[in-house]
């Protein structure tokens, strides 16, 4: 499973996975896809990045950037060399003698540069069109894929960012201002039109029949109607679903925690609300302490081994004399015990799974030698 991220400052709807193998791969989501898309529509984008990842695309885009920064860099040496050493002042007219050579490398540098980008975009688009189709075919909802599609027509998909350029076909739409020959993704009605081709249609007869239901200026004003230059007006209220975060937190009650006793063979193949619950209720039952140490490395290890010393009634002394040489080690790892012991013991899977990620950033090395450290703690009570 590839490492999650959201960009937080990215209000816009848009989404990426970045790696050279499947291993090191990371999916990156933008606030405005967690904010705006429905679980569904969220699950749409995912499918279609995760379709990127098991077509070895990830790869080839990596590629792409790195040979179009490479034409880029030949182009900028031959305009540095094409400039005069002495500057732009009237009285120094002379003209650089590698002048010839920045010219030639700065045709080289600009002319590969186009050419890149038009066979980037060329190449880009068959894959988008790939990865859509097998998001349809992961979810087996189209609607979700083209509901999310049409959500990026109203709130936008571009990058506030200086690489939005250079990643723009590793995206899940287009990520700034471009011209239609060097659009790395196909327009957003065509992509529509190719999974749902009924779907615009749909959505023009609902918000005929909502505007013929809107009597009174009240509920006019709780409707609203969001234009986009890419679509024809839409009435948010009817069409925009509550986003996934929103579905996730609005109900905590006794049903989700019944949920979490039910047998595992009745909930195997089937992903319901209250499952999606009960994972936010166990997320947000960890501890603050618990939850810091689990953002980083050197946290995940010293959270197994509070479990492992929590779940065998570790002694102080154990601890002190297995981490003889750590005294921050002792304290960090008697700390957290003490907050687990007060735990619900179904946190202590949670608990493993969310370090898991944390762990894959150590070396080989480091993960080896952390395991035998690991298994001999967990053989000190035997």
């Amino acid at each position: 499973m590839p490492r999650l991220y959201v960009l937080s400052q990215e209000k816009t709807i848009n989404a990426f996975v970045a790696g050279y193998h499947v291993q090191d791969s990371v999916l990156v989501v933008t606030q405005g896809a967690v904010q705006y898309l429905s679980r569904d529509e969220l699950q749409a984008v995912v499918g279609h990045e995760y379709s990127h990842i098991l077509n070895g695309d990830m790869r080839l885009n990596t590629y792409m950037v790195s040979l179009l920064a490479g034409l880029s860099a030949v182009g900028q040496m031959g305009d540095f060399l094409m400039r005069s050493p002495t500057g732009n002042h009237p009285k120094h007219k002379s003209v650089t003698p590698f002048w010839p050579l920045g010219l030639g490398l700065w045709l080289v540098g600009y002319i590969g540069l186009v050419l890149g980008r038009l066979i980037k975009a060329a190449v880009s688009r068959q894959r988008e069109n790939l990865a859509d189709a097998s998001s349809v075919q992961f979810t087996r909802n189209p609607d979700a894929l083209a509901g999310a599609l049409y959500k990026i027509g109203q709130f936008g998909s571009f990058l506030d960012s200086w690489h939005a350029e250079q990643m723009s076909h590793m995206c899940f739409a287009n990520s700034l201002v471009m011209s239609e020959w060097f659009a790395s993704h196909p327009p957003l009605e065509q992509r529509i039109n190719a999974i749902s081709p009924s779907f615009l249609t749909r959505i023009k007869y609902q918000t005929r029949d909502t505007h013929k239901e809107v009597q009174s200026p009240s509920s006019q004003s709780s409707s609203l109607v969001v234009n986009s230059p890419h679509f024809s007006s839409l009435s948010s209220s009817q069409i925009f679903s509550k986003s996934a975060v929103e579905q996730t937190t609005e109900y905590i009650n006794d049903e989700v925690v019944f949920n979490l006793d039910m047998p595992l063979s009745d909930t195997v193949g089937e992903l319901r609300w209250t499952d999606l619950l009960s994972a936010q209720y166990l997320y947000r039952s960890l501890s603050v302490e618990v939850s810091r140490a689990l953002q980083t490395s050197a946290g995940a290890k010293t959270v197994l081994f509070a479990l492992l010393a929590n779940e065998q009634q570790a002694s102080e002394q154990i601890i002190r004399d297995f981490f003889a040489q750590q005294a921050s080690m002792v304290r960090w790892v008697m700390q957290l015990q003490k907050h687990l012991a007060s735990s619900d013991n179904r946190l202590a899977l949670p608990m493993v799974e969310l370090a898991i990620p944390r762990l894959q950033q150590l070396t080989t090395d480091e993960q080896q030698q952390f395991l035998v450290e690991l298994r001999r703690f967990a053989w000190l009570n035997h």
